[in-house]
C-alpha cells in the first residue's frame, strides 16, 4: 500500500482499516532470539509508515479518533486474559498529541473507574521500553495532567509509586535512557506531596550516577536529586550517602531549585491554581477521615494531632 496508495481505502472502510492495524499490533508476540526481534521491528516500522500516511492528513481526523478510541478500549480491559504488545506504543507515535487530548478527555471524567485508569497508565509506562515508542512518554505526561484536572491525585500518587523503580532502572538502557529520565522526572517532581516515591530510589541513585558518569544524563539526574531534596527535608540517614555522591555534579541554584518546584507543580486545569495540600486531602478513606501529610520533620506533631482527634471526650 505505501507503494500503491490509491489502494488504501477511504471514508469510513479507512478508519476499520486503522482500528484493524492498531488490532494486529496489540497482539503482536516480540521474539526473544536477535534475529526474530529485529524483523518485528521492521515489521512494525512499516506499519508505522503507513499509518503516518493516513493518520498525518489533517482532513482524516475522524481516523485518529477511530485510532485513539480502539486503542483505549484494548489497553482499558482489566480482564484481559494476556497483557497487549508493548508494540502498541508505536501507534502513539503517528497520532497527533493534540487531538489525542481532546479524546482522551472524554475518556478521563470523574465516573471513569480508578482501576481502568490505573491499568491504562501502567501499560503506557511499559511502552516506553519498546524502541519505537520514544514519544510515549509525552502521551502519559499529557494524561496525568488531565488526571490531575479531573481531581484524581491520589491515584497519580499511586501510580508513580507502582512504577518509579521501573522507570528508574531503565536508565542504564542507552538506547531508551532519554525518554525514561523525561518521565522520571515530570513523575518525581510532581509528586510534591509525597516523599515516598522518591525515597524508593534513593538509596539506588549513587549507583547509577556512577553508571551515567559520561553521559549528559548524569547532571540531569544530580538536578532532579537536589530538587528532590529540596522538596522533601528531614531525612539525614537516609540521604547522607546521597549527598557524598553528588558533590562532583553542579548544584543549582537556591532560586533555580525554586523555579524548578514551580514549574512542576501540579496545577488544577478547570480553577488554574496550584494544587495544594489541602486540595490534595480531599479524597477520604471509606472510614471518612483523611490523614495528615507527614512532611519529614513533623511526624511527632501528627501523631500527637492524631491521638488528640481520636479522642471523643
Amino acid at each position: 500500500m505505501l507503494s500503491y496508495r490509491g489502494c488504501i481505502p477511504q471514508g469510513y472502510p479507512k478508519e476499520l482499516f486503522c482500528s484493524a492495524a492498531v488490532q494486529t499490533l496489540a497482539v503482536t508476540e516480540i521474539p526473544h532470539d536477535m534475529h526474530g526481534f529485529a524483523r518485528v521491528v521492521s515489521d512494525v516500522k512499516t506499519v508505522m509508515q503507513l499509518l503516518f500516511c493516513i493518520l498525518s492528513n489533517e482532513s482524516d481526523v475522524k481516523c485518529v479518533v477511530s485510532s485513539i478510541r480502539t486503542l483505549y478500549e484494548i489497553v482499558a480491559s482489566v480482564d484481559q486474559c494476556r497483557q497487549p504488545s508493548v508494540v502498541l506504543g508505536s501507534v502513539l507515535e503517528v497520532l497527533p498529541l493534540e487531538i489525542g487530548a481532546r479524546v482522551m478527555q472524554q475518556f478521563v471524567t470523574l465516573d471513569t473507574e480508578v482501576s481502568v485508569l490505573r491499568v491504562v497508565l501502567g501499560y503506557m509506562i511499559d511502552w516506553l521500553l519498546w524502541p519505537l515508542s520514544g514519544s510515549v512518554y509525552k502521551w502519559v505526561i499529557m494524561l496525568m495532567k488531565q488526571l490531575t484536572a479531573e481531581g484524581k491525585y491520589s491515584l497519580i500518587v499511586q501510580v508513580t509509586e507502582d512504577k518509579v523503580d521501573q522507570v528508574f532502572k531503565k536508565l542504564a538502557i542507552p538506547l531508551v535512557r532519554e525518554r525514561h529520565m523525561r518521565l522520571l522526572s515530570f513523575i518525581l517532581l510532581s509528586c510534591q506531596i509525597s516523599p515516598e516515591p522518591f525515597h524508593k530510589i534513593v538509596g539506588n541513585i549513587p549507583v547509577m550516577l556512577q553508571q551515567l558518569k559520561c553521559d549528559s544524563i548524569a547532571q540531569e539526574l544530580a538536578t532532579m536529586t537536589h530538587v528532590l531534596l529540596y522538596l522533601h527535608p528531614g531525612f539525614p540517614d537516609l540521604y547522607e550517602p546521597l549527598l557524598d555522591s553528588l558533590q562532583e555534579y553542579e548544584k543549582p541554584s537556591l532560586d533555580q531549585i525554586k523555579q524548578c518546584v514551580s514549574e512542576h507543580r501540579l496545577s488544577n486545569a478547570i480553577a488554574g491554581t496550584p494544587l495544594t495540600f489541602s486540595c490534595l486531602l480531599l479524597e477520604k478513606s471509606e472510614t471518612g477521615k483523611t490523614g495528615l501529610v507527614n512532611l519529614g520533620n513533623t511526624c511527632y506533631m501528627n501523631s500527637t494531632v492524631q491521638a488528640i482527634y481520636m479522642c471523643y471526650e
